[in-house]
């Protein structure tokens, strides 16, 4: 696909890419990558251990942000400010090193 090839121009061997529950993307590109940093993975939800925490539910937790979403999480989608909260929580997770929140 179109995507396909521009993403593999972007992406090297040693290129690390960073996501919110990255392998439904990397699926649905029909792609694998070696260096993934998926945050959903580094925070649990208690009691829970296979469920992957929503992107809403970690800017809240993690960052301290509510309403992530809009108030009644109805808000739409906005792939830029995911994109800028998932590096966010990456780079926290990497600065602190904790599992503060979420």
């Amino acid at each position: 696909s179109d995507a396909q090839a521009e993403l593999r121009k972007l992406i090297g061997p040693n290129t690390v890419l960073v996501g919110h529950t990255f392998h439904r993307d990397l699926s649905a590109l029909r792609m694998d990558a070696l260096l993934v940093f998926d945050i959903s993975l580094l925070y649990g939800i208690q009691g829970q251990p296979k469920r992957r925490p929503a992107l809403a539910h970690l800017v809240q937790e993690v960052l301290g942000r509510p309403n992530f979403r809009g108030v009644d999480g109805g808000e739409v989608h906005d792939c830029v400010q995911d994109v800028q909260v998932t590096m966010e929580i990456a780079l926290r997770r990497l600065r602190d090193g904790s599992e503060q929140g979420a």
